[in-house]
């Protein structure tokens, strides 16, 4: 099965779904602070870092949180630190070797 087919598939799924209707966003009304909603796989991505104490080892832990703006398919790396270096090697070890380079990132 190709991509092509897995993509309308994934859109006819969510386009039935009741529950994703349910907790669908309400659009806002500003279409000019309104960004533009993905239509395909790895058409964009989200990354998220959030720290955790472990108390096993007594350290900080970063995780490295990454979702698909469109399919929803999120992945995670444990990164040392918030340096940009640290931030690309997960990108390309958990991300872009795997599933390809996306258009934009989207941080916060």
């Amino acid at each position: 099965m190709g991509q092509s087919n897995i993509m309308k598939e994934i859109r006819e799924v969510i386009e039935k779904c009741a529950a994703c209707k349910e907790t669908e966003k309400p659009t806002r009304k500003n279409k000019s602070t309104q960004k533009q909603r993905s239509t395909t796989f790895n058409d964009s991505i989200a990354i998220d870092l959030t720290e955790r104490f472990d108390r096993r080892s007594q350290r900080k832990m970063i995780i490295c949180h990454i979702i698909d703006e469109f399919s929803r398919l999120s992945s995670a790396a444990y990164v040392s630190d918030k340096t940009p270096q640290m931030i690309i090697n997960a990108l390309f070890t958990v991300w872009f070797s795997k599933l390809g380079v996306p258009k934009p990132i989207i941080n916060d």
